[in-house]
C-alpha cells in the first residue's frame, strides 16, 4: 500500500506482518527533517530516504537496529552522517549516492554485516581505510570524479570484495594495486576514459576468479589481447569502445565458459573468425557497428539465444542461421535487409523478433511455424503492406508493434490474433 502524507509528501511502502511494516520510503524536496514517526518503527527492514532537502541524519536513526537496507539517496543538501549510524549492526545494504557527503563517519566500521556499499556522486575524495574492518563486504559501487584512486588507495586493500563498480571517475592511471584483489568475481570499469595501455595493467593470473568484466564506455582502440586468459569468464562488455575486428586474437576459444558478448558501438566492420570459436556463447550483441554481412562461421555458435545484429549494414540473413536452433531472441531492425528467408520458419524457439525500419516487402508463410513467438516489431516497415495468412497460426503472440498508417496490416491482426496487443507507432 502507497499512501502519502503532507505536509512531507512522505511515501511510505508497507509490507504487512502481523504487527509492523517493515518498508518505509520517504521522498520529496519538501522534506526538511525526518519525522520523528519515522524513528518509533523499531521492526523496520528497509528505509529510503530520497531526493529530499535534510542536511543532516538525525542522531536517532540509530534506534532502528532492525534495519537490512538504508539507501540515502539524492539528497542535495546531505553533508552529515551521525556516528550512530554504526549502531545499525544489522545492516546488509547501505547506498549513499548523488548527496554532498565529504566524509563517512567511523562508526560504519562497526557494520560488521555490511555485505553491498554504493558510494556515487559524493565529494569523497579517498576510501575510508577504516573499510577494511567490514569482514562482510562483498560489493562497492563507487563514482565520481573528485574520488582519488591512486596506488596508495584503501581500495586495493580490501581483498575480500567479490564486486567492484568504478563509474565515471577518469583514470588517468589504473594502479596495478588492483590486482590485489584476487576474489574478485565481477569488475566494471565503465566511463573511466580506460586505455589500452591502461588495461594492460589487469594481470588474468591474479584476476583468474573474473566471471563478469565490464569495460564499457572507454577508450580501448583494440581488444585486450590478454583478456583471453580469463577463462572463468561468463560475461564480458566492451560496449561504445574504438575497438576494431583486426584487433581480436586468434585464441579466443580459451574463453570457453563466456555466455555473453557485448560489442556495440565499436567500429566493427565484420565479425572475427575467432568469435566462431566461442562454444558456449548465449548472448551476441552487436549493434550500432559497421558490420555488413553474418559470416558462415557464425552459425557454430549452436548455443546462442539472443542475436542483436539493429543499427548494422547487414542486408541479408546466410542460410546457415538455422544452425541457431536455440535462438530465441533475434534483433535486425533499422538494418538493410529486404527480405526475409523462408527457412526463418525453421527458428522453432524464437520468442522475439525485430523487424522494425527494415526494407521488407513482405514476411515469408513460413513465419506460421514460429509457434513460440511472442513479440514480432514491423513498425515503420513502410513498404509491407499485409501479412500472410499464416499468421493466424502465432496462437502465443502477445504483442505485435506496427505503423500507425498501416490500417490493413492492423485489420488482419484483430481478424486472425484478436488476443494479441496492438502496439501503434
Amino acid at each position: 500500500m502507497l499512501k502519502k502524507i503532507f505536509p512531507f509528501f512522505v511515501v511510505i511502502a508497507f509490507s504487512w506482518c502481523s504487527c509492523a511494516p517493515k518498508l518505509l520510503s520517504l521522498e520529496g524536496q519538501h522534506i526538511t527533517i525526518i519525522p520523528d514517526s519515522v524513528f518509533a518503527k523499531k521492526n523496520l527492514k528497509e528505509l529510503t530516504i530520497n531526493g529530499t532537502e535534510i542536511d543532516s541524519l538525525s542522531p536517532n536513526i540509530g534506534v532502528l537496529q532492525e534495519l537490512e537496507t538504508l539507501d540515502i539517496d539524492g539528497n542535495s543538501r546531505l553533508i552529515y552522517l551521525p556516528n550512530e549510524i554504526g549502531k545499525l549492526t544489522k545492516l546488509k545494504n547501505l547506498s549513499l549516492q548523488y548527496n554532498k557527503l565529504d566524509t563517512l563517519p567511523t562508526s560504519i566500521a562497526n557494520l560488521k554485516g555490511l555485505e553491498c556499499l554504493t558510494l556515487k556522486e559524493g565529494r569523497l575524495r579517498t576510501i575510508p581505510s577504516f573499510l577494511r574492518q567490514l569482514p562482510q563486504l562483498k560489493e562497492l559501487h563507487l563514482s565520481g570524479q573528485m574520488l582519488l584512486l591512486d596506488k596508495k588507495s584503501s581500495l586495493w586493500k580490501l581483498e575480500h570484495l567479490q564486486e567492484l563498480s568504478i563509474d565515471n571517475k577518469t583514470l588517468n592511471s589504473l594502479p596495478k594495486e588492483i590486482n590485489q584483489l584476487k576474489k574478485l568475481k565481477k569488475l566494471t570499469l565503465r566511463s573511466t576514459e580506460l586505455t589500452d595501455a591502461l588495461a594492460l595493467n589487469l594481470n588474468t593470473s591474479a584476476l583468474k576468479n573474473l566471471t563478469n568484466l565490464s569495460l564499457k564506455n572507454n577508450q580501448l582502440n583494440s581488444f585486450p589481447s590478454h583478456l583471453a586468459e580469463l577463462q572463468s569468464l561468463k560475461k564480458l562488455d566492451l560496449t561504445s569502445n574504438k575497438i576494431y575486428a583486426g584487433s581480436f586474437p586468434q585464441y579466443m576459444d580459451q574463453l570457453n565458459n563466456l555466455e555473453e558478448l557485448y560489442l556495440s558501438y565499436n567500429p566493427i566492420q565484420f565479425i572475427p573468425e575467432c568469435i566462431g570459436d566461442l562454444k558456449s556463447l548465449e548472448v551476441f550483441f552487436a549493434h550500432h557497428t559497421e558490420i555488413d554481412t553474418l559470416p558462415e562461421y557464425f552459425a557454430k555458435l549452436e548455443n546462442l539465444k539472443n542475436l542483436n545484429l539493429a543499427y548494422t549494414l547487414i542486408r541479408n540473413l546466410p542460410q546457415t542461421l538455422t544452425k541457431l536452433k536455440k535462438l530465441r531472441n533475434l534483433h535486425i531492425a533499422f538494418t538493410r535487409i529486404e527480405e526475409l528467408p523462408e527457412w526463418i520458419g525453421e527458428l522453432k524457439e524464437l520468442r522475439t523478433l525485430n523487424l522494425r525500419y527494415t526494407r521488407l516487402r513482405k514476411l515469408p508463410k513460413s513465419i506460421g511455424q514460429l509457434k513460440r513467438l511472442e513479440y514480432l516489431d514491423i513498425g515503420d516497415v513502410w513498404w509491407l503492406k499485409e501479412l500472410p495468412k499464416s499468421i493466424k497460426k502465432l496462437q502465443n503472440l502477445k504483442k505485435i508493434t506496427i505503423s500507425r498508417h498501416n490500417s490493413a496490416i492492423k485489420r488482419q491482426i484483430k481478424e486472425y490474433l484478436p488476443n494479441c496487443q496492438i502496439h501503434e507507432m
